[in-house]
């Protein structure tokens, strides 16, 4: 049995990003402050995972659309590497998961890829920044709506 403190920002952050996996965190144990996670995080793999492909992919369309759009090397493109570098943690971790003393390892391979998260939000505000500058509102505009959801996720890690 693996016995672990986890980080209640960690906690919301699974909830968010992974809705489907959250039944393996039923048995989170409120004692005190910490939490304590009593049980394997091998069900969460799956889940995971696929979570972690999606955001990976999202990333590579990012970075396909700046080589159509002939934006190379701004901050459109930074952004869709930090989202795929995101993606590649977080399928990390739900590798991870599969083994029973990797419980830390799978904290910190989510920490990484909220990390990533947050520097996707900088780069993308930067590319909205050099969208205006190219005189490109429409690209602006467009990516003014992704910063939402990442604000969403900015706000779950500095919980």
């Amino acid at each position: 049995m693996i016995v672990m403190k986890v980080s209640t920002p960690l906690l919301t952050l699974l909830f968010i990003l992974f809705p489907t996996a959250s039944g393996f965190l039923q048995k989170v144990k409120k004692f005190g402050k910490p939490l304590q996670l009593k049980m394997s995080l091998k069900p969460a793999a799956p889940a995971l995972m696929d979570s972690g492909k999606a955001l990976a992919r999202s990333g590579e369309l990012i970075i396909d659309l700046t080589s159509s759009l002939n934006l190379y090397g701004g901050g459109l493109s930074a952004a869709g590497a930090q989202i795929r570098n995101s993606g590649d943690c977080v399928a990390q971790a739900a590798a991870s998961c599969r083994f029973k003393t990797a419980a830390e390892l799978v904290c910190d391979e989510l920490r990484e890829g909220a990390t990533c998260l947050l520097e996707a939000t900088d780069k993308l505000k930067l590319a909205i920044d050099e969208a205006y500058t190219d005189d490109n509102p429409a690209l602006a505009t467009a990516m003014g709506k992704l910063l939402p959801c990442i604000y969403a996720m900015e706000m779950v890690v500095d919980f």
